[in-house]
């Protein structure tokens, strides 16, 4: 990745400072760039399933993070149909509040229609920390190449 700014820009109005707040803002992306392209390749030389790693505004406490896995828990079988988990965690800034959520998954999909299409079953649980929120949901999903169709319902506790 290439770091460039045209230092013209105090030219073009712009203050000293300004241009280096830009210069800090590329670098800044540059770095959660690579550390997030790391994170993932790392993460994904485990297991069959996909993990997918995603850090941003690594500044002081506004860092926001999300990890999300789906991991087969077993192969796929001659149906078609395949048994996974699913996880992720994530902390995001929401209007000045801090909020980490888990949510827990267990579902089953099977190929149909000549292997394009999905059809798929679910159920999740979804903890949101700070507000001590809990909710548990079933679900159900069809999805082709041009056309994706979700139904939840979802239970507060």
């Amino acid at each position: 990745m290439a770091l460039g700014l045209s230092l013209n820009a105090t030219a073009g109005g712009k203050g000293v400072s300004e241009v280096l707040d830009a210069v800090k803002n590329k670098a800044n992306d540059v770095v959660e760039s690579v550390v997030n392209s790391s994170l993932n390749d790392f993460a994904n030389q485990f297991g069959e399933g996909n993990t997918e790693i995603s850090v941003r505004k690594v500044k002081g406490d506004e860092a926001s993070y999300s990890i999300i896995t789906t991991q087969p828990l077993a192969p796929l079988s001659e149906d078609g149909s395949r048994l996974f988990w699913q996880g992720s965690l994530g902390s995001y800034d929401q209007n000045g509040d801090r909020r980490t959520t888990l949510n827990l998954g267990l579902g089953n999909r099977w190929l149909i229609d000549g292997e394009k299409a999905i059809v798929g079953i679910n159920s999740f649980y979804d903890y949101e920390f700070s507000a001590k929120h809990k909710r548990m949901s079933l679900g159900g999903e069809y999805k082709r190449s041009n056309a994706e169709l979700s139904v939840n319902k979802y239970w507060g506790y």
